[in-house]
């Protein structure tokens, strides 16, 4: 299973999209992106939405390298029985709330998921605007 950063890398390039071109689209410097590309950092939740919105793919293979609720539950409970789990599911740098949040998430059947995706896209938005 590939890593976030190079999930993130591949599916930007396989867009034609340049780091600045992310960075100028999500608000964040060119150096955040290069570093999540690096796997030096991650994106927060907000910029994970973005991110999966932006590369036009699930947040659920964004975070996981698996698409469908089957697959994630496969990775779910390959990674239970790997003694490293969380980094097995990429997760690794996020806080409580966020792997909370993913958990939830990736119960819901996929077409609450989606539902459940533009909501946030949405608060992201106004919340952007309040900024």
């Amino acid at each position: 299973m590939t890593e976030l950063n190079q999930r993130l890398s591949q599916t930007r390039r396989a867009r034609k999209l340049r780091q600045h071109q992310v960075a100028e689209h999500l608000d964040v410097s060119l150096g955040a992106v290069s570093q999540w590309e690096q796997g030096k950092t991650k994106p927060n939740m907000r910029n994970l939405v973005l991110l999966a919105k932006l590369l036009n793919v699930s947040l659920d293979w964004l975070l996981s390298g698996v698409e469908t609720a089957s697959e994630l539950k496969t990775a779910h409970y390959q990674a239970s029985h790997n003694s490293d789990s969380l980094s097995a599911m990429s997760v690794e740098g996020l806080d409580s709330e966020e792997k909370q949040l993913i958990a939830a998430y990736s119960k819901l059947p996929n077409d609450w998921q989606s539902k459940v995706l533009q909501i946030l896209q949405i608060l992201a938005e106004r919340h952007d605007k309040k900024s």
